[in-house]
C-alpha cells in the first residue's frame, strides 16, 4: 500500500523522510512523497523529490493586476483563474517515467 504526504516546505520534506526511514520506512517503497512547485533543489539527485510544477511567475502576475484592480474599484468583479500544473515524477514517488 503507498500512502502519499506532500509538504510545501523543504524543512517539512525533510522531516517525513527522516521520520519515514526511522520507523523502517522506505521512500518510494513503502511512502511517496510529492511536493510543491518544483524549486531547483527538488531535481538533485540526493534528494530526487517529485514535485508538482506551477507557473508561479504568471500566478504572481494575475495577482497583482486582481490586487491593483481592486485598489482602484473594490467592488470590481471576482476573478477566479485556473493554472494548468505538471507532476514532476522523480525518485521519492517511483521511478522516473522513461
Amino acid at each position: 500500500m503507498k500512502i502519499r504526504s506532500c509538504s510545501t516546505r523543504s524543512a517539512g520534506v525533510f522531516g517525513v523522510i527522516e521520520a519515514a526511514q526511522e520507523r523502517g520506512m522506505r521512500v518510494p517503497g513503502d511512502l511517496w512523497i510529492v511536493g510543491y512547485d518544483d524549486i531547483p533543489m527538488w531535481s538533485w539527485k540526493l534528494l530526487g523529490l517529485s514535485s508538482v510544477r506551477q507557473p508561479i511567475d504568471e500566478m504572481a502576475r494575475l495577482a497583482l493586476e486582481i490586487l491593483r484592480a481592486r485598489i482602484e474599484d473594490p467592488d470590481a468583479e471576482v476573478v477566479q483563474k485556473r493554472f494548468p500544473t505538471k507532476l514532476i515524477l522523480r525518485g521519492s514517488a517511483g521511478d522516473s517515467p522513461t
